[in-house]
C-alpha cells in the first residue's frame, strides 16, 4: 500500500506541477503588453538616440559651412577694400595727369595771351605812331 501511495502522491505532485507550468507558461495580458511597451521603448530609445546622433552631426556640419562661409566673407571683404585701395589710388594718378595737363594748357594760353598782348601793344605803338 505504501507504493500506492507514493505513486498516487506522485501522480499528485506530477498533476499540479503540469498545472502550473501550463499556467505559468501564460502571462496576464498586463505583463504581456507591458512587455511589448517595455519593448517599444527600448526600440524608440534607440531610434531617438540614433536621431540625437544625426541633429549633432548635422549641427558640426552646419557649423563648419558656417566657418567656411565667414572665412570667404571675410576673404572678400579684405579683397574689396584692396580693389578699392588700388582704384582710389589709381583715380588719384589720373586726376594728378588730368590736373597737370590743364595746368600746362592753362600756361601756355596765358603765354599766348601775355604774347598777343604784346603785339596789340606793338601794333597800337606803329599806328599811333603814324
Amino acid at each position: 500500500m505504501l507504493t500506492r501511495t507514493s505513486n498516487v502522491s506522485i501522480l499528485l505532485i506530477c498533476g499540479v506541477a503540469i498545472l502550473l507550468a501550463g499556467c505559468g507558461g501564460q502571462a496576464e495580458p498586463g505583463v504581456k503588453k507591458s512587455r511589448l511597451i517595455a519593448t517599444e521603448n527600448k526600440k524608440l530609445q534607440g531610434e531617438l538616440a540614433d536621431r540625437d546622433k544625426q541633429i549633432e552631426k548635422l549641427k558640426q556640419q552646419h557649423e563648419q559651412e558656417l566657418a567656411k562661409q565667414s572665412d570667404m566673407l571675410d576673404k572678400c571683404q579684405s579683397e574689396r577694400d584692396a580693389l578699392k585701395e588700388q582704384v582710389k589710388g589709381q583715380i588719384e594718378k589720373q586726376v594728378e595727369g588730368v590736373l597737370q595737363s590743364v595746368l600746362d594748357q592753362n600756361k601756355m594760353l596765358r603765354d599766348q595771351v601775355e604774347q598777343l598782348q604784346a603785339e596789340m601793344k606793338g601794333l597800337k605803338d606803329k599806328t599811333g605812331s603814324k
